[in-house]
């Protein structure tokens, strides 16, 4: 018996049945975004990943190669070189404590300017970023300083900008080289006021982010709609985790736009004199939003981001927690 057992043990076991290979998803992308907590790197639902720097930047963009970024943190007022891996940054520049302006003698507080729409920080790389800091936005601001930053050791230019100041003629980035457009939007959009603006078309050519001004004063807002190519039709973009409304008729948009209305589909006045106007449905409210704030395509398939905003267009909408790089 032992034996049998002893041979039993020693002999070859059978050939274990070949199994199918088990796939392996590809790991989620994650998003680096300007929070009040910092740069910090979040999944796409909006979680923090990880704390990359605890400055508190108002504006950043990426480096080529994505590994690095320029951030301006107003509070030491630095515009600094951020390594997205490591959290290690280098000071590009330093700003004086008190920044000159076009009056005689006169100063103010660089810690009273700063950037006031995405597009006041420019990157032509490798060459240069320019950086434009306001004490309030350009409807409005009185006193501005224009930073032409040297990235490749050169030296630096600030000048002081508005008010009394002559045109600005030094060096300066042409336009933004960092950031990736989508598709051209049609130049006109069919059916549609001449006011409703076309922006760009995602990258299947799927969507096209369509906006129009519906209040204008001290700021511009922009009421923001997504156009379907496929369908030929309109949907309003949801706040964060809501459900997408159902779709637009090119007529009831350009109602909409010929007579602008609210965050819930409401008029956004009385018609004078005669009796309240009556809603011009719920499924027309969308994201208002002021007029600086930053749309644009991620490359992670049509997604796109309007200010903090990350919108999967008619799946979801996600809070990320702060502007995105």
């Amino acid at each position: 018996m032992n034996a049998t057992l002893l041979f039993l043990s020693l002999a070859s076991p059978a050939a274990a049945p070949t199994s199918a290979p088990v796939a392996v998803s590809a790991p989620s992308p994650t998003y680096f975004v300007l929070s009040p907590k910092g740069v910090l790197e979040v999944d796409a639902r909006g979680k923090a990943v990880r704390v990359v720097s605890p400055s508190r930047a108002s504006a950043g963009r990426r480096l080529p190669g994505g590994a690095e970024a320029l951030v301006y943190v107003p509070e030491q007022h630095e515009l600094r070189r951020l390594d997205l891996n490591t959290g290690t940054e280098k000071v590009v520049i330093r700003l004086p404590e008190r920044a000159p302006t076009c009056s005689q003698g006169e100063t103010i507080a660089t810690r009273e300017l700063d950037v006031q729409s995405p597009s006041d920080l420019l990157l032509d790389p490798p060459r240069a970023a320019c950086l434009t800091l306001m004490d309030r936005n350009l409807n409005m601001a009185s006193y501005g300083l224009t930073v032409y930053a040297n990235l490749t050791g050169g030296p630096h230019r600030v000048s002081p900008s508005l008010g009394s100041c002559p045109e600005y003629k030094g060096p300066w980035c042409k336009r933004d080289m960092s950031v990736k457009p989508g598709r051209p939007a049609p130049k006109r959009l069919p059916g549609l006021p001449e006011a409703v603006v076309g922006e760009s078309t995602s990258p299947s050519g799927r969507w096209t982010l369509v906006w129009f001004v519906s209040d204008s004063g001290d700021y511009i807002y922009l009421s923001y709609y997504l156009l379907d190519n496929v369908q030929k039709n309109y949907v309003g973009i949801p706040g964060a985790n809501a459900p997408w409304r159902k779709r637009i008729t090119t007529a009831e948009l350009a109602q909409a736009a010929s007579e602008p209305v609210g965050a819930e589909g409401e008029y956004a006045e009385e018609s004078e004199g005669g009796p309240p106007r009556a809603p011009l449905g719920p499924h027309l409210a969308t994201q208002v939003v002021i007029g600086e704030t930053e749309a644009r395509w991620t490359g992670n398939g049509d997604k796109f981001t309007l200010g903090n905003l990350l919108v999967d267009p008619a799946v979801s909408v996600v809070d990320l927690g702060g502007a995105p790089l």
